[in-house]
């Protein structure tokens, strides 16, 4: 259920670090024009490097989900077949 979620989070936590992206190019080009001050202009940047870390937090999440499910069903859902481990080569190795 949680990696179900979880990409439904990371949706959504890319979509606002888009916003944030465009609000700060608005943002930076309104400062060079004069109309906002440099308060404002460090106000944009850093809700987008937070939103990017809040993606980049949730992506982790999304993977580290992933592998803990395929672990614990020994199923490779990209490949959809069963994990194993040919031991007889890994011990003459």
């Amino acid at each position: 259920m949680q990696f179900n979620a979880q990409a439904k989070q990371c949706d959504a936590s890319r979509k606002a670090d888009e916003i944030a992206a465009e609000r700060f190019e608005l943002a930076l080009q309104r400062f060079r024009n004069g109309t906002i001050s440099i308060l404002d202009i460090n106000t944009a940047q850093n809700e987008r490097d937070e939103a990017t870390s809040q993606y980049i937090n949730e992506l982790a999440n999304y993977w580290s989900y992933y592998y803990n499910l395929r672990k614990d069903t020994l199923y490779d859902y990209i490949y959809g077949k069963d994990l194993d481990a040919e031991f007889d080569k890994i011990i003459d190795n």
